[in-house]
C-alpha cells in the first residue's frame, strides 16, 4: 500500500508540474527559412546529380535519334548546370542543352517561333519543337526562314563554350576558332533579325578581348555603332595611352557615337562628306591631330550574355583610362562636326527634294574645299584648263555635258549661278558672266573659258561692269568696217590697263573683250531705250562712240555710216557726225558732257584727238563714265539689251512651256506667304491653310505635283518642320498667271 500510495503521489506531481509550465507554439518557418532548402533536400539532390548523365560537349558529330547532327557544337546529355547555380536556390539546367532522354516527335523548324518565348530552352519545348530544333541542326543551320529561336538556342551553347568552358578548361584555339567562324557565318545568315546580329557581334568582340586582342579588330565590329559603344571606346583608350595624336577617323567617330550627341539630318545623309569635311577642318585646327591627356578612371568592359543561365562578364585588367569620362576634347570635336554640317546643309536639301547628287547645281552648292578633293572634279578641272588655254570658244551647253549632266532645259538663272560657281572654284572664269556682262548666253551660244589659277569666286564691281559694256560697245565699233586692227584692240586693252584693276578683273576683263571681238554683237532697241535719256546723256554716247571708231586713227566711211546709224537711233542727228568728227580732232574748247544729276564739265586737250597713229582715248570721258558708274551702267545695260527672241529662249524669264501652268488665286496667295521663309513649323501651316479654307494635306501635294511639272523638283519637303524651296517658288510665282 505504502508503494502505491508514493507512485500516486509522484505522479499528481508530475501532473501538476506539467500543467503549470507554459504551451509551445509550433515553430514557424522564418523567410529565409522558406527560401533556403533543407541540408537534407540539397544533399539529396545531389545524389540524383550524381545518377545523372553529365552533358558531353561535341565539337564534331553527334546522332540523337533518328538526325545525324554534323559539325554538331552542341552540348548533349541529362545535366548541365547554370553557371549562375551556386547550390543555394535549387538546380536548373543550361537552355543549350540537348536532353536525349526527353521526348522527340516530329515538327517544322519554322513553324510556331512567337510561341517559343523570349528566353527559349530545349528542355521547355515541346516534343514536336525539339525535334523540329534537331531537323533545323542537323540541315545544316542555315534555312533563314527558321525560327529565330532555335538560332538562340544553339547560340546559348557557343556562348557558354567561350565564356565558361574557355574560361574554366582547356579548350585549344583551333576550337575557339571553329565557334568564331560558326557565329560569323550565323551572322551571315540571320543577318535581318537586329537582335541576333546585336549579340553576335558582341560575343565576337568580347572573345577577341579575351584571347586575341594583339590581332586586328574582326571585320563584323561595327566600332559607329552608337548603340554599342564599347568596341569603340576600347580602341579609343588604347590610342589615348599610346600618347600619339588622334587620327582624324578616331575623332569623327568618337563624336559620332557619342550617347549625347544627335547627328542632325546632314550629318546622316551626306555622311562620306562630313567624313571628308571633317578631315580638312580637323586638320586645318590640329595638325597632325588632337593630343589627349590620359584621365585617371580605369576602363571597365562589361558582357552581358544573351543565355540567362550565363552571368555578365566583366574585363578590368587592361590599365586603360576611360574616355568616356572625358568632355573637353569632345566638346571642341562636336564644334567642328556642327560646322561641317552647316557647311552641307543646303546640298542635304537639294538632296531630300529629290535632287540628283553629281548634277551641276549639287555641285555647286558643296563647299569649295570639297571640291578640291573630289576625284571627278579634279579630273574634269585638267581638262578644263586645257581648253581654257586653248582661247577657243566652246558651245555653252557642252559645258554642261563636260559634267556629265543633262543641258537644263528650261535653262534658267539658277543653272548658270550654278554653273559658274563651280567654275570659279576651280580656278576657271567664262565670259560672258551673265553676272555682270549684261549677256545671258543660252545653251546654243559660244562662251570663253579662262584659266585664273587665284581665282575662287569672282565678285562683280560696278567698276568692272561699266567697263565690260564699253568693252562691248567698242568692240561693236571696231567691228563695223569689217575688220579689227591691231591698234583697236590695242586701244581697248588701254582702258583696262587705266583703271587700276585686280589681276582677277583683268583677266575677266581680258576674256569678255576677246568673246566680244569673236562673235557676233547686236544693239537692238537702242533708240527706244534712250528716248527717256537726257540730250547731255546721249551726246555723251556719241561723243564716246566717235572716240571708240577714231581708235585706230582712221575713220573708214562704213564706219562713218555705222555712226551715222547709231546717232539716228540714240536721238541724235545722222547730220552731225560729220560735224562732231571735226569738232572732236580741231577744237581745244572744253566740252561738257552732263546729265540731269550731274553737271560737272570735263575737257577735253587738244592732242587727245589727233589724226595721227598715237590717237588716244578720251581718258576723262571714261573717268566720267566711272564716277557715274550707276548711271553708266544703267544707260549701257539697256542699250545691250538682249533682243526679244532671246529674251523668250530665256528661261529666266516665262519659257513657252510654262505658260500653260496656272496658279489659282488661294494657292498663289498661299506660296506668297510661305516664299518668306524656309522653316514652317507644321501646325503652323496647317492654321493657315485651314483660315484660307483649304486642305492642307491636299494643297501642298498639289503645289508640289505644280512644281514637278515646272521644274521637276519639290518644292515643299513635308514633316514636323516643313521646308519651303525659296528659290523655285519664287521662279514658279515670277513664271505663273493668275487665273
Amino acid at each position: 500500500m505504502m508503494f502505491l500510495a508514493f507512485v500516486l503521489f509522484v505522479l499528481v506531481v508530475w501532473l501538476l508540474v506539467k500543467a503549470m509550465q507554459p504551451k509551445q507554439r509550433p515553430k514557424q518557418k522564418s523567410f529565409t527559412d522558406q527560401t533556403q532548402p533543407d541540408v537534407r533536400v540539397i544533399n539529396q539532390q545531389r545524389q540524383s546529380r550524381q545518377i545523372r548523365k553529365l552533358a558531353t560537349w561535341y565539337p564534331d558529330s553527334v546522332t540523337i535519334g533518328e538526325y545525324n547532327i554534323k559539325h554538331a557544337l552542341v552540348y548533349v546529355g541529362e545535366e548541365l548546370p547554370s553557371s549562375r547555380d551556386r547550390g543555394y536556390y535549387g538546380y536548373s539546367v543550361d537552355p543549350s542543352l540537348i536532353d536525349p532522354t526527353l521526348p522527340i516527335s516530329y515538327g517544322e523548324y519554322f513553324d510556331d517561333c512567337e510561341r517559343i518565348g523570349y528566353w527559349p530552352s530545349y528542355s521547355n519545348l515541346s516534343p514536336e519543337r525539339k525535334g523540329a530544333y534537331l531537323k533545323w541542326l542537323s540541315k545544316g543551320r542555315a534555312d533563314p526562314e527558321a525560327c529565330i529561336g532555335y538560332v538562340f538556342i544553339f547560340f546559348y551553347g557557343l556562348e557558354r563554350r567561350l565564356l565558361v568552358d574557355c574560361k574554366e578548361l582547356k579548350v585549344s584555339s583551333e576550337e575557339r576558332g571553329k565557334i568564331v567562324a560558326e557565329i560569323r557565318r550565323l551572322l551571315t545568315v540571320y543577318s535581318e533579325n537586329s537582335s541576333f546580329q546585336s549579340y553576335a557581334r558582341r560575343i565576337l568582340f568580347i572573345e577577341w578581348l579575351l584571347y586575341r586582342r594583339d590581332e586586328p579588330l574582326p571585320e563584323e565590329i561595327d566600332i559607329y555603332d552608337r548603340f554599342e559603344t564599347t568596341p569603340f571606346v576600347y580602341l579609343l583608350a588604347r590610342e589615348i595611352a599610346s600618347g600619339q595624336p588622334l587620327s582624324f577617323e578616331t575623332a569623327l567617330t568618337w563624336v559620332l557615337t557619342y550617347p549625347e550627341f544627335y547627328p542632325r539630318t546632314p550629318a546622316v545623309r551626306c555622311r562620306d562628306l562630313l567624313k571628308e569635311l571633317f578631315r580638312i577642318r580637323y586638320v586645318q585646327e590640329f595638325g597632325e591631330g588632337m593630343l589627349v591627356k590620359p584621365n585617371k578612371t580605369r576602363l571597365k568592359v562589361e558582357y552581358r550574355p544573351a543565355s540567362s543561365s550565363l552571368e555578365t562578364v566583366v574585363v578590368e585588367n587592361f590599365e586603360l583610362p576611360d574616355p568616356s569620362r572625358l568632355k573637353a576634347p569632345l566638346k571642341r570635336l562636336i564644334t567642328i562636326v556642327d560646322e561641317a554640317t552647316d557647311a552641307l546643309d543646303s546640298y542635304s536639301r537639294y538632296l531630300g527634294r529629290g535632287g540628283k547628287p553629281d548634277s551641276v547645281y549639287g555641285i555647286s552648292l558643296l563647299p569649295s574645299n570639297l571640291l578640291e578633293t573630289n576625284q571627278k572634279i579634279v579630273a574634269l578641272s585638267e581638262i578644263l584648263h586645257r581648253l581654257s588655254d586653248d582661247r577657243d570658244l566652246i558651245r555653252f551647253g557642252n559645258v554642261y555635258r563636260l559634267f556629265e549632266d543633262t543641258e537644263p532645259n528650261p535653262l534658267r538663272k539658277r543653272d548658270r549661278d550654278a554653273l559658274t560657281s563651280i567654275l570659279n572654284k576651280i580656278g576657271i572664269g567664262i565670259a560672258p558672266d551673265h553676272r555682270f556682262h549684261t549677256v545671258k548666253p543660252l545653251l546654243d551660244d559660244h562662251v570663253l573659258l579662262y584659266r585664273d589659277d587665284s581665282l575662287r569666286e569672282i565678285k562683280p564691281t560696278e567698276k568692272v561692269k561699266t567697263l565690260s559694256l564699253v568693252l562691248r560697245l567698242g568692240a561693236v565699233i571696231s567691228k563695223v568696217d569689217g575688220t579689227v586692227s591691231e591698234k583697236e584692240v590695242k586701244k581697248l586693252n588701254s582702258l583696262m590697263n587705266d583703271a587700276q584693276l585686280t589681276l582677277t578683273d583683268t583677266l575677266a576683263l581680258k576674256a569678255f573683250l576677246h568673246w566680244c571681238l569673236n562673235t557676233e554683237q547686236n544693239t537692238k532697241g537702242i533708240k527706244s531705250i534712250l528716248l527717256s535719256k537726257s540730250d547731255e546723256e546721249k551726246k555723251a554716247i556719241g561723243h564716246f562712240l566717235i572716240s571708240l571708231a577714231f581708235s585706230d586713227g582712221i575713220i573708214s566711211q562704213e564706219e562713218i555710216s555705222y555712226l551715222q546709224k547709231a546717232y539716228t537711233q540714240i536721238g541724235l542727228e545722222k547730220n552731225n557726225v560729220l560735224r562732231d568728227i571735226h569738232s572732236r580732232t580741231t577744237t581745244s574748247e572744253p566740252v561738257t558732257i552732263a546729265t540731269k544729276e550731274f553737271q560737272e564739265s570735263y575737257t577735253i586737250p587738244q592732242n587727245v584727238l589727233q589724226t595721227e597713229t598715237d590717237f588716244a582715248l578720251n581718258s576723262e570721258l571714261i573717268q566720267k563714265f566711272r564716277i557715274e558708274s550707276q548711271i553708266a551702267s544703267k544707260v549701257l545695260e539697256e542699250i545691250f539689251a538682249e533682243d526679244l527672241e532671246k529674251d523668250k529662249q530665256d528661261a529666266d524669264e516665262v519659257a513657252p512651256d510654262e505658260q500653260a501652268f496656272r496658279l489659282d488665286s488661294k494657292d498663289r496667295e498661299l506660296l506668297e506667304l510661305l516664299v518668306e521663309q524656309e522653316e514652317w513649323n507644321r501646325c503652323a501651316i496647317e492654321q493657315i491653310c485651314n483660315d484660307r479654307g483649304l486642305l492642307t494635306d491636299g494643297t501642298l501635294e498639289s503645289l508640289n505635283e505644280k512644281s514637278f511639272e515646272f521644274a521637276d523638283e519639290l518644292l515643299i519637303e513635308d514633316g514636323d518642320q516643313v521646308t519651303i524651296n525659296i528659290e523655285l517658288a519664287k521662279e514658279m510665282l515670277n513664271a505663273f498667271k493668275k487665273e
